[in-house]
């Protein structure tokens, strides 16, 4: 019965707003644009109004047994805090909205431990069913794994079907993961485009693409004509996923045309390619986008750029408010280093946490040698600096990053000259945390946490989520000297930090 008056009481209210002259609208501007002449109503309307509203609200009281009776709060309510503290859907890195008191000051993650797992994977993500991440090494077979793990501790696998287009000639492969949204999605490719959705993190589908999917060979054994995709980062944002990295052509050359390219999806399950556009995406020669992220001034990309002879490279930022319209912020040598014969300098990932866009990359001489990090910061996606921090000085390459509750973390990995063989290098994961994206700090972790410098011919070391509490990197070394029977020899690693306190 109550609701029933309440409803009578609005519309009679209604009627009353309905009758009345329409006022004239409010102009925009300052305050000293005179305020709209009130409105006139009908003294008859109103007390008749007025009455109506009365008895039924006396009615309502009585039907419900009087006034209730509010006993005065013992305690104030405190106002709405941002909290990062289950920042499940991580890579948004987006605050959540909590009720509480003073935020508890924030601790970095500075106790890490080496848990024992058999998975070499490359990336890894978290979302609300639990850690996942994609492994194409350890099966015996070939075949891709999806690891899933609740708590980042005890992983279990399931072997993932072929996709549908996956030809003989170049094997389907997935090399990243990510949650976001509607749920997870793994991706990559070997010159095409890969992509499996999921919406638990372990019942995978293969989702729709876009351009001539993943290469083939004809009859004759040429290149299938057509254009091939290869997606390296993905974000979700303003309702939809937006991928990056390269798109190329293949006409009469195998390898043409190399440029950024961003792909979007609502469901993650069919993706479109935002249109070729040679002012924001092309360039001298190859350019790449290879890490996306999402924050409150929109999407931030980072890749490289080569020069008109492809000798050379350096790095490269894209902004998007809306993952649709793209702008590049112009080339700096200050910021993305110079174009110099047979140097590479790339920005390989970024991420965002209450201190604003943070991205990484390195610079590598010819072969690797004289790796030199670097790391740069940006409050709203577009003005960037160069973070100057001492424990960057040295031969580090960064991998990846992750924010959660209140801490930056980047990892990368030590290079050294092998002291049996110079010409050979050491490889050693490191870790830095940072409370505000500016000063850094190195976390001191022993060997028997780190794992002692090895020989690498390769490493993927660096996969990092947050959820829960809980930081978990994944990587792997491919080892060096190979086995004898010339098979490669593969080391997987799984760390997980917290915070101490």
């Amino acid at each position: 019965m109550t609701s029933l008056l309440d409803n009578r009481i609005r519309e009679l209210m209604q009627q009353v707003v309905d009758e009345s002259p329409t006022p004239p609208p409010t102009p925009l501007g300052p305050s000293i644009h005179p305020k709209p002449p009130p409105v006139r109503r009908s003294w008859t309307t109103v007390l008749v109004t007025a009455a109506v509203v009365f008895v039924l609200f006396v009615g309502a009281i009585w039907l419900s047994g009087g006034p209730e009776t509010v006993e005065p709060a013992d305690q104030p309510v405190q106002p709405p805090t941002t909290s990062m503290n289950q920042p499940l859907d991580e890579e948004s890195r987006v605050p959540t909205t909590s009720l509480g008191g003073a935020a508890v000051p924030a601790l970095p993650p500075t106790s890490w431990t080496e848990i024992d797992a058999e998975m070499t994977a490359h990336r890894i993500t978290a979302g609300p069913g639990g850690f996942v991440a994609i492994d194409a090494l350890t099966s015996p077979t070939g075949q891709l794994l999806a690891w899933f793990s609740a708590d980042g501790t005890t992983w279990t696998n399931q072997v993932l079907p072929p996709y549908s287009e996956a030809s003989d000639s170049v094997p389907n492969s997935l090399e990243s993961v990510y949650f976001g949204g509607p749920g997870y999605v793994a991706f990559g490719g070997s010159w095409g485009i890969d992509i499996r959705f999921s919406a638990d993190g372990q019942t995978w589908v293969s989702a729709d693409h876009v351009d001539a999917g993943i290469l083939e060979l004809t009859s004759d054994g040429d290149f299938s004509p057509g254009t091939y995709g290869e997606m390296e980062g993905m974000a979700y944002g303003n309702g939809r996923f937006v991928a990056v990295g390269e798109a190329r052509d293949v006409v009469e050359e195998p390898y043409s045309n190399p440029r950024a390219a961003v792909w979007t999806s609502l469901d993650g399950l069919t993706w479109i390619r935002l249109p070729d556009d040679d002012e924001v995406f092309n360039g001298p020669w190859h350019q790449e986008m290879s890490a996306v992220i999402y924050g409150p001034n929109g999407f931030v990309a980072v890749g490289s750029s080569e020069d008109d002879n492809g000798s050379s490279s350096v790095g490269a930022i894209w902004h998007s408010p809306n993952g649709i319209d793209w702008t590049r912020i112009p080339n700096d040598e200050a910021l993305f280093g110079e174009y110099v014969e047979d140097s590479w300098h790339g920005l390989w990932n970024v991420t965002y946490g209450d201190s604003g866009y943070v991205a990484v990359g390195w610079i590598a001489g010819e072969g690797g040698v004289g790796t030199v990090g670097s790391v740069l910061h940006s409050l709203d996606g577009t003005d960037w600096t160069r973070v100057e921090e001492e424990d960057f000085d040295g031969p580090f390459s960064f991998h990846d990053m992750a924010y959660g509750d209140g801490s930056y973390v980047l990892v990368g990995a030590e290079w050294s000259p092998d002291p049996n063989e110079p010409e050979l290098r050491t490889k050693q994961t490191a870790i830095w945390y940072s409370l505000d994206a500016v000063t850094w700090t190195r976390l001191s972790l022993n060997d028997s946490v780190m794992g002692e410098p090895v020989v690498s011919a390769g490493s993927a070391t660096g996969g990092i989520a947050y959820a829960n509490g809980r930081f978990v990197v994944v990587g792997y070394d491919t080892l060096w000297p190979e086995h004898p029977t010339g098979n490669p020899v593969y080391s997987g690693h799984v760390w997980i930090g917290r915070a101490v306190g």
